[in-house]
């Protein structure tokens, strides 16, 4: 989880505020992936802005309409706009807000979800997500930044997934065999 850093006119004792991304997170070559960013909060918050710095070979995906696969359809930010842009260096800023000044009550969940594409030359293994430059505004209309930190995913199938179609079935079994 991130450390909150509060300016020292802001209450203490809501810390947790943060964002993360659960462990566990495989992806696959083969696909588009879904990555869940989720947000732990005590405050409520009305809009929020972070970075996604992806490893070498990982990019951010694509919709049907050529836009950028960021969404907040059925979690927490449903009721943001969100953009999505990505800068000059590659990393990829997320801003979510919405006009009403609707709020994200406290809770711990999937803000977004971002769909990543992964190169099919990309060794197997264990990549660090970077995000960084979080700042999420709070009902009391002030900004609280929270610390910079990087997630593990893997690269790869599922164990026993020798032939990379997202299922362990029969096939993988004939084809340990046949190695």
């Amino acid at each position: 989880a991130f450390l909150l850093n509060r300016s020292s006119d802001l209450r203490l004792g809501k810390e947790n505020n943060s964002l993360y991304i659960a462990d566990g997170q495989r992806f696959s070559k083969t696909k588009t992936n879904v990555l869940p960013i989720s947000l732990k909060n005590e405050d409520d918050i009305l809009g929020f802005q972070f970075d996604v710095v992806l490893p070498k070979g990982m990019t951010l995906a694509l919709d049907d309409e050529d836009d950028y696969s960021v969404s907040g359809e059925n979690v927490r930010a449903k009721n943001h706009s969100l953009s999505c842009n990505v800068l000059g260096d590659g990393t990829i800023r997320i801003v979510g807000t919405n006009l009403s000044n609707k709020k994200i009550a406290s809770g711990d969940g999937i803000l977004l979800n971002m769909g990543i594409n992964v190169a099919s030359w990309v060794e197997n293994g264990d990549y660090a997500i970077q995000l960084k430059e979080v700042k999420v505004t709070n009902t009391a209309r002030q900004t609280l930044t929270c610390s910079n930190k990087s997630f593990m995913v893997t690269v790869g199938g599922k164990l026993g997934d020798v032939n990379h179609d997202e299922a362990v079935d029969v096939t993988d079994a004939v084809l340990i065999i046949d190695h």
